[in-house]
């Protein structure tokens, strides 16, 4: 490592703009600092995909087509947070937006280091992950990375060391989800042939069998069972266990696979739409909460470990994961799994990648719970013949029946995640479970989720619906139904927070809801976010937090606060801010 006081000499002078003090000074700190010149190594203006749309970063650092280095500099040293965020923003969000960038670069990953050149101020950072399993983090580093540091650090993210099969947190991030996507590919050649292979479910279908194949992995069950059942043949059978064998499953530790897992879920399949929710206003589509976001939630409800625990809407379980990792150092994990956290989602995708989610953030500790397995089989298939998606989802068109089953069986070791519509508890359709004695109402203690927004989710039961919520005697949104529902399941002094569109409690066209809140419950908070966090949705949207109680007041104050628009913000700082002013005003 380098000290900054050895280029003292470049950042003594003022320079007149931005582009002469990129020439006098980052160029020749990259010269010190040993970093080859040429577009293979240095990339100026960078053109990179975030939820803001395309931006550019200053310049970014490859070691053998791995960027490690992002860089983000200003003129002058009063613009330094300003670039600490960009660079932030571009190291968590690294996503090229150029298709041959993509295609070069193969791997799309969180950048592991950041520098940000401002003025007299040179300081590099380094991307951490924080106990939480969550939350990215910066820590400054004393000096500065030479080329060789990053060589040697690239290197060390693709060694198998033993204990950890990765040393970097955020590379071995980065390898896990190449290694998934290496599965999913082997298992979507095998399976969706390729004329079909972009319809809606396909790729649902080939994650189904990836998270059975990891489950068997990782609880020491019997493969071989599934890859008969998909009539895998051997050399695709080999591919997939090569990736596994990599790996000691017994030695790896849950967060840095788990939150690998769920990164992959998330970049994949946000504002997707499963082809089970049919067309036009049926349509359900899958906007995955943000890390900051679900951080925010938790530590601003702070659950207990006595408290029961209900998503209802669980998506791919990273409320779940938050909490049973807060939990982790202060209750017996499998009991507190089986006892006080409770989870289900209608998108059987969902569910299943909340399993696995869950298996893998804590091996082996979900023991107690038992729940209905729903799994497809093969019927009648000739030896090596390609399963297509039209032998998973008969309704595309085919006139034949379908020759994957669909069978549902009790099986130990998963969490009480269950496929179930979020708005019954009761058996409503033909693939649910009765959960009635399972989830009851007024039985939880905190109810958090972020349920689906605008899409109709009444799945034709538009009666039923009707019945269990007398508000909705004409149209069947979302939101007012979740929030009625949330308010059904918690007990009195339960806490309830949703995230909810905005301006849920003005809508003139809501009053009936309005009055029903509190009615029943003491808002506590309502807090806006940016636009532009659920990547393709425009409208933006709040944290609701209130608590349900037999005697709310409206006259005592509400939190309000809200995370501004803006390209440059930092998430996670902003919502930091936001909790430590709750708290203010909660004391005061």
């Amino acid at each position: 490592m380098v000290s900054p006081k050895k280029f003292q000499d470049l950042i003594k002078t003022e320079y007149h703009n931005e582009t002469e003090y990129w020439e006098n000074v980052v160029t020749p700190v990259l010269d010190r600092l040993g970093v080859p010149k040429g577009a293979s190594v240095r990339r100026r203006e960078f053109p990179i995909t975030t939820h803001w749309g395309a931006r550019s970063a200053d310049w970014l650092i490859f070691v053998e087509n791995r960027p490690m280095l992002v860089i983000e500099a200003k003129q002058l040293e009063k613009d330094f947070e300003k670039a600490r965020a960009d660079a932030k923003t571009f190291a968590i969000n690294f996503n090229p937006a150029k298709q041959k960038d993509r295609e070069a670069i193969r791997e799309i990953r969180a950048i592991p280091y950041i520098f940000t050149p401002c003025g007299t101020r040179l300081i590099m950072f380094k991307l951490t992950i924080l106990e939480d399993g969550i939350t990215p983090d910066m820590q400054p580093l004393k000096e500065l990375l030479t080329y060789k540091e990053l060589e040697q650090i690239a290197q060390r993210s693709i060694t198998f060391t033993g204990t950890k099969p990765l040393e970097e947190n955020l590379l071995s991030t980065s390898q896990f989800r190449i290694n998934f996507e290496e599965i999913c590919n082997a298992i979507e050649e095998r399976m969706i042939p390729k004329a079909k292979a972009k319809l809606p479910g396909a790729k649902d279908f080939v994650v189904l069998v990836m998270n059975e194949i990891l489950l068997a992995s990782f609880q020491k069950r019997d493969k071989e069972l599934i890859y008969k059942n998909y009539k895998f043949t051997q050399k695709v059978t080999k591919q997939i266990e090569e990736v596994l064998g990599r790996y000691d499953l017994k030695q790896i530790e849950g967060p840095d696979l788990a939150y690998a897992y769920r990164d992959f879920v998330t970049r994949n399949f946000t504002g997707t739409t499963p082809l089970w929710a049919g067309k036009g206003g049926k349509e359900v589509g899958r906007y995955l909460t943000p890390s900051p976001v679900i951080k925010f939630m938790v530590e601003l409800c702070n659950p207990t470990p006595k408290d029961k625990v209900i998503d209802f809407a669980c998506g791919s379980g990273g409320f779940l994961g938050a909490i049973a990792t807060r939990m982790s150092s202060r209750v017996d994990i499998p009991e507190y799994l089986s006892e006080n956290l409770f989870a289900c989602d209608v998108d059987p995708f969902s569910v299943s990648t909340a399993q696995t989610f869950m298996e893998l953030l804590l091996p082996g500790k979900q023991t107690l719970a038992q729940v209905i397995e729903e799994s497809f089989y093969v019927t009648s298939l000739q030896k090596d013949s390609q399963i297509s998606i039209d032998d998973v989802h008969p309704k595309v068109g085919i006139a034949k029946p379908p020759r994957l089953g669909f069978r549902k069986r009790k099986r130990k070791g998963i969490l009480n995640i269950f496929h179930h519509n979020g708005l019954f508890s009761e058996k409503i359709h033909s693939w649910e479970y009765d959960l009635s004695p399972i989830i009851p109402e007024q039985s939880f203690d905190l109810v958090i989720s972020n349920p689906p927004g605008g899409a109709d989710y009444n799945l034709g039961h538009e009666d039923e619906l009707k019945k269990v919520f007398p508000l909705e005697n004409k149209s069947l949104q979302n939101a007012p139904l979740f929030i009625q529902r949330a308010i059904q399941l918690a007990k009195n002094g339960g806490k309830i927070c949703l995230i909810v569109p905005d301006g849920v409690l003005a809508n003139i066209e809501l009053q009936e809801l309005q009055g029903y809140i509190f009615n029943t419950c003491q808002v506590k908070g309502v807090i806006s976010l940016p636009r532009g966090i659920f990547p393709n949705v425009s409208s933006k949207m709040s944290i609701l937090y209130m608590i349900k109680t037999e005697t709310p007041s409206i006259k005592k104050p509400i939190f309000m606060a809200s995370v501004e628009d803006r390209e440059e913000i930092d998430l996670e700082s902003e919502l930091r801010k936001i909790l430590e002013n709750y708290k203010r005003f909660k004391n005061n």
